[in-house]
């Protein structure tokens, strides 16, 4: 029997990545009447070695570069700018970046009276609709989530959220495929779980929280410490990939570890750098940046919860690796590409001014694009 709702595919966090995706068409109407998937019978998915950078990004950078200031703007909280996120992030929407399309799907979602929003539902199923008709994994889960979660605006496409999540973890989206762990595991198909996260953790994109699982999962079974240890290992892994979850609980992982077996694991240096790092995270803190310091810049910069320590190594490496001497520059950690970002500051205004100025050609206008696939 179907076994959908109980279980809810609602993230905290705004962002879903995007692993693969081909430009086929949406694989059904979504104006068609479907069945809850059975998960009791359901064929196990495939997991597939597949190319994950078949979506490329716009040729046109400027679309990558609203993308990330936007993204910076969420990830600080910076509720200042949040005027300027919505137009950065609709601009590169438009410019056709998909990830920049999932996140003002979200954004149109939202309407609150304590912070700027600016609430069009109608334009956010648009965007959806246009993803999914891009075949992309991310879309298919994020309409799980709000079928699963009554989300208004899309309560009139009859399609029940558990067919959505299936067809993500056909797509092998990590998110996905660790939720179908969950209700695999729950029925007693305990065999088939360990492969759909198995799958999951393989991914080289996306799957943080996945690798978070895994680590708890091999601690509670674990019988020795050698197992403990291999915990830790995807817990390290999960961190690098992007958990704050991960990197929140370390401290208490260490707590656990000294409990069981009477000596350390993580050096008390080592843990405070987790702890430091910890911080950058949380745009609640408000941290000293020793790279801005050394240029003589306002030293003073806002937690972002987008921050990924891809290059966690060269900072604080997993034991028994000797800590590496460091003077606390926390983009040391980050790839290339992250520390840029880390280290620009935007003018949110001026570059909403060159992106309002972009006209955007579209081959077809989203409202045509709603019409033709949702109308009655």
């Amino acid at each position: 029997m179907p076994i959908m709702k109980k279980y809810s595919y609602l993230k905290c966090g705004l962002l879903v990545g995007l692993l693969i995706a081909s430009v086929n068409t949406f694989a059904f109407d979504l104006k068609e009447k479907r069945k809850e998937v059975n998960f009791i019978t359901a064929e196990l998915p495939a997991c597939n070695d597949v190319s994950e950078d078949t979506l490329k990004l716009p040729e046109d950078p400027r679309a990558e570069l609203y993308y990330q200031a936007a993204i910076k703007i969420f990830g600080q909280n910076d509720t200042d700018h949040y005027p300027q996120m919505y137009i950065l992030a609709n601009k590169s929407a438009e410019m056709g970046h998909w990830r920049a399309k999932l996140m003002v799907v979200r954004l149109y979602l939202k309407h609150s009276d304590s912070e700027y929003t600016d609430y069009q539902p109608e334009k956010a199923k648009a965007y959806m609709v246009e993803m999914l008709q891009q075949n992309i994994p991310a879309a298919y889960y994020a309409m799980g989530q709000f079928k699963s979660n009554g989300t208004e605006a899309f309560r009139s496409i009859p399609i029940p959220a558990s067919v959505f999540l299936f067809e993500a973890a056909k797509l092998n989206y990590p998110d996905a495929l660790s939720d179908l762990h969950d209700i695999f595991i729950s029925i007693g198909r305990t065999k088939d779980a360990n492969v759909m996260l198995g799958c999951a953790v393989a991914k080289k994109q996306d799957n943080a929280e996945a690798l978070f699982k895994k680590s708890n999962e091999l601690e509670t079974n674990a019988t020795k410490e050698a197992e403990v240890m291999d915990s830790f290992k995807y817990l390290y892994q999960a961190i690098k990939a992007g958990s704050y979850n991960a990197l929140a609980s370390i401290a208490n992982k260490e707590s656990y570890y000294k409990q069981q077996y009477g000596k350390d694991y993580f050096s008390k240096e080592f843990l405070e750098r987790m702890a430091m790092l910890q911080k950058a995270k949380n745009s609640v803190y408000l941290n000293r940046d020793i790279y801005r310091k050394s240029l003589g810049k306002p030293d003073e910069m806002r937690g972002n919860a987008t921050l990924v320590f891809s290059n966690l190594e060269k900072v604080a490496p997993l034991p028994p690796e000797t800590l590496p001497q460091w003077n606390g520059d926390i983009s040391i950690a980050m790839s290339e590409k992250e520390a840029v970002n880390y280290r620009t500051d935007y003018d949110y205004d001026q570059l909403v001014k060159e992106a309002e100025a972009i006209v955007v050609k579209k081959e077809r206008p989203i409202e045509e694009v709603l019409t033709k696939n949702t109308s009655k």
